[in-house]
């Protein structure tokens, strides 16, 4: 992703078109069935620490569809993503209890790709670009950039993940 792209996305989160509830549930493809996994049960396609992941399996069994991790005890939300033909695709987004950014990761067909923004240790957001899954490129935003986060149920752009570490 440029980084045209990827301010894009920033201004497109501050201007986002009014609230973003939570999401609760997932909605599966057509003929994929939903699986709902315990933070207790192992899970190897688990992004988050200790959360409840929906899923949506194919009729084989693999995955496809979105991927939604919540936190159990706060109910927010911990990871959104999708699957295609059992591989990462698309933006894959993850999020603190507090509903605080840690990281957002885009993937085609499993293979990293374009540039993923992270929280470092010390809080700020750097962006680490990918060609075909090879690092080409490493940025540091400034300080002050906003990204999305939950409050209450409803996405919106904030600036929590300054000074928590990642």
């Amino acid at each position: 992703m440029s980084q045209w792209v990827a301010w894009g996305w920033v201004v497109g989160c501050l201007l986002g078109g009014g609230e973003r509830r939570a999401p609760t549930t997932v909605t599966c493809p057509e003929g994929a069935t939903l699986r709902t996994t315990e933070p207790a049960e192992t899970l190897d396609t688990r992004e988050g620490t200790d959360t409840q992941v929906l899923q949506c399996l194919d009729a084989s069994g693999g995955l496809v569809g979105p991927q939604l991790e919540r936190y159990p005890d706060e109910g927010a939300v911990a990871v959104e993503g999708t699957w295609e033909q059992g591989l990462r695709h698309g933006t894959w987004t993850v999020w603190r209890p507090d509903g605080a950014f840690v990281r957002q990761a885009h993937y085609d067909g499993g293979v990293p790709t374009d540039e993923w923004l992270e929280v470092t240790a010390d809080g700020r957001i750097t962006g680490v670009t990918f060609d075909a899954g090879v690092v080409v490129g490493l940025r540091s935003l400034p300080v002050d950039t906003e990204m999305p986060e939950w409050d209450q149920g409803i996405a919106m752009p904030g600036r929590r993940y300054q000074g928590q570490g990642s």
